[in-house]
């Protein structure tokens, strides 16, 4: 029997050096007891028959007010997708965008209201200490430090 494949679209919000990173810390209330208090980057699952960028939009505007939701998305760019089996050996897919916003813009998102969790600034110097989403760490966040890595090279 094949297994569904399990999609997200998430965002990952930098500044234009890519020193800052605007991640959403999970509460204590989330979901799944393995993730909470754990961080991750904005975004979420692609639900049957919805398209990746409407996906990300909705999910945006499940986590921020309207407007920086329209900021965040008008400045992401797809970088790429990474497949992975987790932890339960469910197949993922996660399309990776990157947000990249001028200084006032980010310094402005961290001081509004998160929906979901809240939000956190941390440095690219903290960003693989963190306790990141189990699932994600390696693969998804792994990629993108060595994507980071190219840029600065």
């Amino acid at each position: 029997m094949k297994k569904r494949l399990n999609w997200s679209a998430v965002v990952s919000i930098t500044n234009k050096k890519r020193t800052l990173f605007y991640l959403q810390q999970k509460d204590e209330t989330y979901w799944i007891p393995r993730h909470r208090l754990r961080y991750c980057f904005f975004g979420g699952g692609i639900e049957k028959g919805e398209k990746e960028l409407t996906a990300l939009k909705r999910e945006l505007s499940e986590e921020f007010d309207e407007e920086n939701a329209l900021t965040i998305l008008q400045n992401s760019k797809k970088l790429f997708d990474v497949y992975f089996t987790n932890v339960e050996k469910k197949p993922w897919k996660i399309s990776l965008y990157e947000s990249v916003l001028e200084e006032e813009s980010l310094n402005k998102l961290t001081h509004t209201q998160v929906k979901e969790g809240k939000g956190v600034l941390i440095g690219l110097e903290n960003l693989l200490k963190i306790p990141f989403f189990l699932d994600l760490k390696k693969p998804v966040l792994g990629q993108y430090i060595q994507y980071l890595n190219y840029l600065d090279s």
